[in-house]
């Protein structure tokens, strides 16, 4: 018997857990050898780092303004309401905050399911943490884009205007990245045409979308 999972518990280990990712060594004539395990620091602890993102081994201040270290200001605007979230998360269930986001949902989680809260508050705070946890992969690891040309399904427009005035043709937008065997792997797809933009939030979301535009303008 498959034992059971806690999805928030899952939601907050793929922020806080290190990342262990497969690699496979190929050789020249394509054949595997054999496969690594890389290990990379958990998402908010990369998050964190990403700040700043360059370092600079010159010591002092005699070191030149263009090796010194460039601030992601991004990130440190995003990790920072991320650490603000978790630390008013802490004081809620009686926990002391502090400003390492990681720190707080560590110790914020077992006074959570303390107090055995309803399904439509678990759910509310999963969704924060799938979010938190996307919006940093895409920040770390932006996907690949294209569009899709065919109209949309649901505001039936060929062509978008994005809010800085920039834009084009065919709206529908495929978001991806490429696995380790070089092939494409479909993350969603969103109308940058319909107010406010419509999603498809989830790879088979996507496919579905793809296959019902194929069929709808087949031939």
């Amino acid at each position: 018997m498959k034992e059971q999972t806690d999805p928030l518990l899952d939601a907050i280990e793929a922020l806080t857990k290190p990342i262990r990712v497969k690699v496979p060594q190929i050789d020249d004539a394509g054949q595997h050898i054999k496969t690594w395990t890389i290990t990379h620091d958990s998402l908010l602890d990369q998050f964190r780092a990403a700040v700043i993102p360059s370092t600079n081994t010159a010591a002092g201040s005699s070191a030149l303004a263009s090796t010194r270290n460039m601030l992601d200001s991004t990130a440190l605007y995003e990790y920072s309401k991320i650490a603000s979230a978790t630390g008013d998360w802490c004081r809620l269930v009686g926990r002391t905050a502090t400003r390492d986001a990681k720190e707080n949902l560590t110790h914020w989680y077992p006074a959570f399911q303390a107090e055995y809260p309803e399904p439509d508050v678990t759910k509310w705070y999963l969704t924060e943490l799938r979010q938190w946890a996307n919006l940093i992969r895409e920040h770390l690891d932006p996907p690949r884009r294209r569009s899709i040309t065919y109209p949309c399904p649901v505001c039936g427009k060929t062509s978008w205007i994005g809010a800085d005035g920039d834009g084009g043709t065919w709206p529908l937008e495929l978001q991806y990245r490429v696995d380790d065997s070089n092939e494409p792997v479909i993350e969603r797809v969103i109308c940058r045409a319909c107010e406010p933009h419509t999603i498809w939030p989830t790879r088979d979301a996507a496919r579905e979308l793809l296959e019902e535009l194929t069929e709808r303008h087949a031939g």
